[in-house]
Parts: C-alpha cells; structure tokens; sequence
C-alpha cells in the first residue's frame, strides 16, 4: 500500500480518490433508510385518507382517485424532493467535496479548507490541540479508510477519508506537535 506524501510542513494533501466511491456508498445507504420511512409513513397516509381500505392497498387499481388533492400533492412533492436530494448526494456533492478539501500541516499549527457552498479555512495551532481522534465507520471499513479528528476548546475539525495507516501517522504526528503523549 502506498501511503501520501511524507510530513513535511510545506505540502498540502486533498483526501483519498477512493472518497467518492465510499461517499455514494454512504448515500445509498441513507437513501434507503430515508426511502422506507418515507414508503411506511405513505402507507399510512394512504390508508388514512381513503374511505375503502382494500383499494387504498392497491393505489394501481383506482386507489390515487381516491386520495384527497393535498395528499397526492404530497407524494409527489415528498418524491421529487427526495429525488433531487438523492441526485445531488449522490453526482454533484462527493466530487465537489473532495476538491474543495485539502489541509496542510505547517510549522506551528494545522490549515483545514472545505465546504461545498461556502469555503471554510480553519487554522489551528497545535498548542490549542487537546486530543485528536481516529474514526472508521462500517463503510470506511470496508474501503481501508479512516477519519481523524481534531479537538480543540473551542470545538472541532476532521480530516476525511484517508488510508488508515496515513490516518494513523497523521494522529500520531499531529499529538505529537501538540505535545499530547497518547493519540486517542
């Protein structure tokens, strides 16, 4: 496995190519859960809405005449919302976030770029650093990647989607110029 670059204060790095694919996996997976809510609570108003159960059922067999205006509004709007978030998710948002990522580690503190929308810059010196953190979700998991966290006072910042031997290294040389003794 070849790792990033070496730490050296003077290179930025963007996040792991494999991202994109791990992001649209995460997608997926939220729309599902999102979708059979969304299904369960339109079974719902289905059958509250309609004077005969039975067809309510079977909305391919009259059962749509037989919901009240607001209620088909509300499929179709609920429909074309979760279809729009879905297409954004999914296509227009994991490219735009892992180019508009990078982070660069300087002599005396961490510079963290990123956003979609509006840009953020955070610098943090590493005398501000209280711990720094090591994440992997079930997804990242299966991609080899890992997530490190970065904890001041004043709140936090993460480091997205690196390999976790990189995402290792890089918690341990970020504790190590905040003169933590034991990375988190």
């Amino acid at each position: 496995m070849t790792l990033f670059r070496p730490f050296t204060p003077t290179l930025p790095r963007g996040i792991d190519p494999r991202a994109l694919q791990m992001w649209r996996v995460s997608t997926v997976l939220e729309a599902a859960i999102v979708a059979t809510v969304i299904l369960g609570l339109d079974v719902l108003i289905w059958v509250l809405t309609t004077d005969d159960d039975v067809q309510a059922l079977f909305p391919w067999d009259g059962g749509w005449n037989l919901l009240p205006f607001w209620a088909k509004g509300l499929l179709v709007g609920e429909g074309v919302l979760f279809g729009l978030w879905f297409i954004f998710s999914f296509f227009v948002a994991p490219p735009l976030r892992q180019a508009r990522f990078r982070f660069d580690l300087r002599e005396g503190e961490l510079e963290v770029e990123s956003g979609i929308w509006t840009m953020q810059r955070r610098l943090i010196p590493y005398a501000r650093i209280q711990h720094v953190d090591l994440h992997q979700g079930p997804v990242a998991r299966l991609y080899g990647l890992s997530e490190v966290i970065v904890v001041t006072a004043a709140g936090h910042t993460s480091i997205p989607a690196l390999p976790t031997a990189e995402a290792e290294r890089l918690r341990d040389w970020i504790a190590q110029k905040a003169g933590i003794s034991d990375a988190s």
